[in-house]
């Protein structure tokens, strides 16, 4: 019984996995936008980068290099639907795994905003 639920995980991970990816891309495109709308604003540069920087770090996200015009920030989302999919396959090793490959192989998401 416990194996036919972990076998039904897989599926149902995969969802959420898809889900998950549509719903990265729809942010992306927020995010886009709204740099696109503060670099064709008619601030000077510091106050637009105060401005990203602020609605990045509303956001979660992590600045990890700045430059007087420009600034580089990334952020780690969990994905559910990998952990579901990671459980389906080893059960006992899922979290584990997950851990290892949200360490060593999970790229963050991360924006370049340059106004030179």
């Amino acid at each position: 019984m416990t194996t036919v639920i972990l076998l039904l995980i897989i599926p149902i991970g995969a969802l959420f996995y898809l889900q998950d990816k549509k719903v990265q891309k729809e942010h992306q495109n927020i995010f886009n936008s709204k740099i696109k709308q503060v670099q064709q604003s008619d601030e000077c540069i510091n106050i637009k980068i105060k401005n990203i920087d602020e609605f990045f770090y509303q956001n979660g996200f992590k600045i990890i290099n700045r430059t007087e015009c420009s600034f580089i920030a990334e952020k780690k989302y969990i994905s559910i639907g990998a952990i579901m999919m990671l459980m389906g396959v080893s059960a006992y090793f899922a979290f584990l795994i997950y851990y290892l490959y949200y360490k060593f192989f999970k790229k963050p998401t991360i924006y370049k905003v340059n106004f030179c």
